[in-house]
């Protein structure tokens, strides 16, 4: 696993390293290539809940142990530039985007993902990996519930982006509606706490960073740009303090919440000095939505036709996951497009 995990750097990440200051360090393509590198390590997040009958190899504790250490960090930094986006555009496009977001945002968004639900749910029924219950099924299609698909993320992000749509809608785009957002979220962060695990809520403040960014963003770049080795200096101190609140989880777990946050900024402001002008993060980064809820598919499908070849499993898989985004891309623009001739 670990040569793998080195070889798959080699491939798609260190060649493109660039120590370099940018100023449009959270434009969209920059966004996606950190993405892009973030959704690779889900991706063996992801593989290594499958790994018994994964053949350990040389290093093979090194990666477990980056992948204990990492943990949920490794979705702050999706959460933080969805809460930047959305933000950015409400500035940008005023009132009509924010009447406009449950339309376009999180109507589509869900949709989406009730189609992917439909997916696993007729996959692992049909091997036999769950039963067809109804409650199971509605259940899982908003995200409480699964039929073997990654779903607390999709939910969490539902439901940050209807509290961000009533707190623009209540106090505008500004820091009061970022106020608004933080209690909301808070909201959410204490009711789901009593129900699901802490990997439901633990980073969702990262979202509500990322907006403050969003509103705060001149400022932010102003101060930086005064402070000599202002982004390395300001990403160091946040990468300790994401260790150090990760070292005291154990007083709090709530204590993670302020530790994502801390890392989303560490990496955002390392973002500023360092580039990755990687073309398949850049890729990855664009298609995140299918390479990321698609890709436990064949993990599922495949896990005991290889058991023993967990080279082969590994490689399958991921060529697997890289077919699904051009196949979700096709299936979308051709329903887009019957839905554009029906309305006709």
């Amino acid at each position: 696993m670990f040569i793998l995990f080195c070889c798959l750097m080699a491939v798609t990440v260190f060649p493109f390293i660039r120590l370099v200051h940018r100023r449009e360090y959270l434009s969209v393509d920059n966004c996606n290539v950190v993405k892009g590198f973030f959704l690779i390590l889900v991706f063996i997040r992801h593989f290594l809940q499958y790994k018994p009958i994964f053949v350990e190899t040389p290093g093979h504790d090194l990666i477990l142990m980056i992948n204990g250490k990492l943990g949920q960090l490794i979705v702050a930094l999706f959460l933080f530039y969805s809460g930047y986006g959305v933000m950015v555009s409400a500035i940008r496009k005023g009132s009509s985007y924010v009447r406009a977001l449950p339309r376009r945002r999180i109507l589509p968004t869900w949709i989406s993902f009730a189609a992917a639900v439909a997916v696993y749910a007729a996959v692992t029924i049909g091997i036999g990996l769950y039963k067809p219950e109804l409650r199971r099924i509605l259940l899982s299609m908003i995200g409480w519930k699964s039929y073997g698909n990654s779903n607390w993320y999709i939910f969490c992000v539902l439901l940050l982006y209807l509290a961000h749509w009533i707190a623009m809608s209540l106090a505008g785009t500004g820091n009061c509606s970022v106020a608004v957002l933080c209690v909301l979220t808070g909201l959410y962060v204490l009711v789901v706490s009593g129900y699901k695990d802490s990997y439901w809520w633990n980073t969702a403040f990262c979202y509500a960073a990322g907006c403050a960014w969003a509103v705060n963003k001149d400022r932010i770049d102003a101060l930086l740009d005064r402070v000599s080795f202002g982004s390395p200096v300001g990403s160091l101190f946040f990468f300790i303090a994401t260790r150090l609140l990760w070292q005291n989880r154990a007083v709090s777990e709530y204590l993670y919440l302020l530790c994502s946050v801390c890392f989303a900024v560490g990496v955002v402001l390392l973002s500023r000095c360092i580039t990755i002008e990687s073309p398949f993060l850049l890729w990855a980064g664009r298609n995140l939505y299918p390479l990321f809820i698609f890709q436990r598919l064949p993990m599922i499908l495949l896990q005991k036709k290889l058991v023993g070849h967990g080279f082969y499993y590994f490689i399958i898989c991921l060529l697997l996951t890289l077919l699904t985004a051009p196949a979700y891309n096709q299936i979308s623009r051709w329903i887009i497009r019957r839905c554009k001739s029906s309305r006709s």
